[in-house]
């Protein structure tokens, strides 16, 4: 299930660092290089071991991102930021590991930049735990701040929630107290999926499909679990195939046949993005 959205999350936002750099780039009449950016805004690059080679694209879009914070210094603007820091600690954290000929030399700047990489951290952590918007409420949440829980659950059914993945960090709470509920909110988080490609659909419908599936398997619910494990099939998803499904789940050929059917529609649905509660209604119950 979706436990640690944020954690989960990081593998998923490694191939986004080019495409945050060349955003970011692009949208920067005033400094065509990152070195011309540093070369302008010292305090941003100084402690980022520049000439390493390790770790370039991360410290890249780090760079560029932290210039984007200093001129736009927003709360999803600093967020942003933070993730990315966190990219580039994972990465120079095994970097400062790596045996070299010039071992003392490198590895000392590689430790250097990771200290000053995780002070950022913490620092943007501490400027955004006042942040009332509810991705960062997530996220603090996702860190262990029970407060954060609190005010994120009292975001419920408020249009403060209207996307996939707040809706399936929210169905994270429920998951082990109210299995039921926990199914409900997943199938309202595939109704907030547009159907563009990318991290929402790679990540956030795939678990959620994959949750309704094992939800309804721990619930006993025969026929909605051969349901959402169908739509993970026609959805390629990493879930039972056809003839293990139909060992696990016992039913009369023609309701297989009917639900295989109804799944492929929903899984159709989905991918387009005009998935609505109305196509499953008979196999969602609200609290």
């Amino acid at each position: 299930m979706y436990v640690n959205h944020y954690q989960v999350s990081l593998r998923y936002l490694r191939p986004m660092v080019l495409l945050a750099v060349f955003t970011l780039v692009s949208c920067t009449e005033n400094h065509r290089s990152t070195n011309q950016l540093c070369a302008s805004n010292k305090a941003l690059c100084e402690k980022l071991n520049l000439d390493d080679n390790q770790c370039k694209d991360e410290r890249t879009a780090l760079i560029w991102q932290r210039y984007e914070s200093k001129e736009k210094p927003r709360d999803m603007v600093k967020f942003t930021e933070l993730k990315l820091t966190k990219i580039y600690i994972k990465c120079m954290t095994v970097s400062a590991q790596i045996q070299t000929t010039t071992l003392k030399e490198k590895l000392s700047r590689r430790s250097v930049a990771l200290f000053h990489a995780k002070d950022s951290e913490r620092r943007l952590e501490k400027e955004l735990e006042t942040s009332p918007l509810p991705e960062i409420i997530l996220y603090r949440w996702s860190q262990g701040d029970k407060k954060a829980l609190e005010q994120y659950l009292r975001l419920e059914d408020t249009p403060y929630l209207d996307s996939t993945e707040l809706q399936l960090g929210l169905a994270s709470y429920y998951i082990d107290k109210d299995k039921a509920h926990a199914a409900y909110i997943l199938v309202k988080a595939l109704t907030y999926y547009k159907g563009h490609t990318g991290e929402v659909r790679d990540k956030a419908v795939s678990e959620a499909v994959k949750s309704l599936a094992t939800s309804y398997h721990a619930l006993e619910k025969v026929e909605n679990a051969y349901f959402w494990a169908m739509v993970g099939n026609f959805l390629e998803l990493p879930v039972a195939g056809p003839k293990k499904l139909e060992m696990m789940y016992p039913m009369e050929p023609e309701t297989r046949d009917s639900l295989s059917e109804l799944a492929g529609e929903v899984a159709s649905a989905i991918d387009s993005g005009s998935f609505t509660f109305a196509m499953v209604e008979r196999f969602t119950e609200e609290r």
